[in-house]
């Protein structure tokens, strides 16, 4: 099935927005015959307090054989930068959740650059209204520019933009997996980095 997004959508304060997510063979994962209530069990707990442990750890995805896959290096990267800007252990699907411009998988981004345009007019809007998120960080150079072309902005870090309904700041890095800097720390400002802290740490009080 297409992928909408990982994590308590609505309520995690960050959000991290990539191109598609990729395909792997053997992994469990939602099939046309599940229920609706399954599948919703499947993308909002996938990390987490759901009827299987679907992920541990963050990063080990549940297989069909019941057991779990090595570390998922793009999970991974992503935890870590969560943790750079809650500078603390984080729990990922509550603190952060994820979603794609694309939400059909693939290997290496394939089909995206043709699928982005219909499937962000379709998508992305919506989906980033459902979410609660005040801090959006982009990973990848096509998630970027859908980003930029929605909130209008240059730098690393947009100022705060009324974004579907909220409050919010974009924030764009490279793809985890890209052979470049790609923390924050390397990439931003401490002013910069700053902003973001400050926005989740605001919308955890006000919560």
């Amino acid at each position: 099935m297409p992928e909408p997004w990982n994590g308590r959508l609505a309520s995690a304060p960050l959000l991290f927005l990539s191109s598609n997510p990729s395909i792997g063979e053997g992994a469990a994962y939602p099939m046309g015959s599940w229920r609706d209530d399954e599948i919703e069990d499947f993308f909002a707990n996938r990390f987490g307090r759901g009827r299987k442990a679907w992920v541990e750890g963050g990063n080990r995805a549940l297989l069909l054989d019941g057991k779990h896959a090595k570390a998922n290096a793009f999970w991974s990267g992503i935890r870590q930068r969560a943790m750079e800007l809650f500078n603390r252990p984080v729990a990922p699907g509550l603190d952060y959740a994820l979603t794609e411009l694309v939400r059909c998988k693939s290997l290496r981004e394939y089909g995206v650059p043709e699928a982005a345009q219909e499937c962000t007019s379709r998508y992305l809007i919506p989906t980033i209204e459902a979410a609660g998120a005040v801090v959006i960080v982009t990973l990848g150079k096509i998630a970027e520019a859908h980003a930029r072309r929605l909130a209008h902005f240059e730098g690393a870090v947009s100022p705060p933009r009324m974004i579907a309904g909220r409050e919010r700041v974009i924030a764009v890095l490279p793809h985890p997996n890209a052979h470049t800097k790609r923390s924050f720390a390397q990439c931003l400002s401490d002013v910069q980095i700053g902003v973001l802290r400050n926005r989740l740490a605001n919308s955890q009080i006000a919560s």
